[in-house]
């Protein structure tokens, strides 16, 4: 039905992936959220947090980028910091 979000869980090679669809973008809220999770006690051990632009993805691959390449992330990728405001 138009106007409501759904949000499931899919299969993916290494466990699972969360599928969102919304009638609004949520892009502001959610990257706000989710730097308030990664960033919520500075004495923890430090987490990295990406911020994906999903048009520029090439391949599935990308999205382990971690597993090779987590110093050089792919074009489209943006690495988070406490600092950093939502890009909209």
């Amino acid at each position: 039905q138009k106007g409501h979000t759904v949000l499931f869980k899919e299969q993916s090679h290494h466990g699972y992936d969360l599928q969102m669809y919304t009638p609004r973008n949520i892009y502001g809220d959610l990257f706000a959220f989710m730097k308030s999770l990664a960033f919520f006690d500075p004495e923890q051990t430090p987490t990295r947090l990406f911020s994906i632009n999903a048009k520029r993805m090439r391949s599935e691959r990308q999205f382990y980028f971690e597993m090779w390449s987590l110093d050089q992330p792919p074009h489209g990728f943006e690495e988070v910091f406490p600092q950093t405001d939502a890009p909209y």
